[in-house]
């Protein structure tokens, strides 16, 4: 379910007291995955597993991440492919709370991809949304994910 501006913000103010109180930095990330980093970003097994795919459809692979979110998972595969870039559809994560929003992530519907991807990688769709099939025209490699994990 898509949050609304003063969800976040109410969610960012407990983070803000969570890290006042913290004793260490690396637990923010279990009870605020939304703002400190997905479980994908700190399982690089996943980050290598999806570089390597992207790889094995080209030598210079284009990567697209839909629905990316602040990026988290993103930027760990940016980390190996600089030129992969992002999509995310609500402004509002990033504008709502004055985040800064990195130039390689567009904000724009998944509907709306423009160009051929060697892969393109789907980490969460809202229940009931299934938008592989449009995004299936942009690309042969599609990378997403269910329950379990990466898949």
């Amino acid at each position: 379910m898509p949050f609304d501006t003063e969800d976040l913000r109410r969610a960012a103010a407990s983070l803000a007291r969570f890290r006042a109180r913290a004793v260490s930095p690396h637990h923010e990330r279990f009870s605020f995955p939304f703002f400190s980093g997905t479980y994908f970003t700190y399982r690089k097994i996943d980050v290598t597993r999806t570089v390597a795919i992207a790889r094995a459809v080209s030598s210079n692979p284009s990567y697209l991440d839909v629905g990316c979110g602040y990026g988290d998972f993103l930027k760990r595969v940016r980390e190996f492919l600089p030129a992969a870039a992002g999509i995310e559809k609500d402004a509002g994560i990033f504008y709502g709370l004055g985040v800064r929003k990195p130039d390689y992530i567009t904000i724009a519907d998944a509907h709306w991809i423009s160009k051929k991807y060697d892969g393109i990688f789907v980490g969460w769709m809202e229940p009931g949304q299934d938008f592989r099939d449009p995004i299936a025209k942009h690309t042969d490699v599609i990378v997403t994910t269910l329950d379990q994990g990466l898949s």
